[in-house]
C-alpha cells in the first residue's frame, strides 16, 4: 500500500487520510477547502478535543499500534512482495 500511495498527489492523500480518520472515529469529518470557514474549523477543533468517544477510539488504536512489531511487518511484507 505504501508503494501505491507514493503515486498519489498531496491533495488526494490529504483527502484519503481525512476520510480514514473520520471512518475510524478518531477525528471529525474533513472540511473541504472551499467550504472551510472559521465556524466550521472551530467546531471541528472543539469536537476533536472534547469528544470522549473519539478519544477512547484513538487510545485503543494507539495501543494496537504500540503493540505491533512494525519493522517485522514491513520486512515480512517486502519479502512476500519480492517472492511474487
Amino acid at each position: 500500500m505504501l508503494i501505491y500511495l507514493q503515486s498519489i498527489d498531496g491533495s488526494k492523500l490529504i483527502r484519503l487520510w481525512g476520510a480514514r480518520i473520520e471512518a475510524l472515529g478518531v477525528g471529525p469529518a474533513p472540511i473541504p477547502q472551499k467550504k472551510l470557514n472559521v465556524e466550521k474549523l472551530s467546531d471541528a477543533i472543539i469536537q476533536a478535543t472534547t469528544d470522549a468517544s473519539m478519544k477512547e477510539r484513538a487510545e485503543s488504536i494507539g495501543r494496537q499500534i504500540h503493540d505491533e512489531d512494525g519493522v517485522k511487518n514491513a520486512v515480512d511484507f517486502i519479502h512476500a512482495w519480492i517472492k511474487r
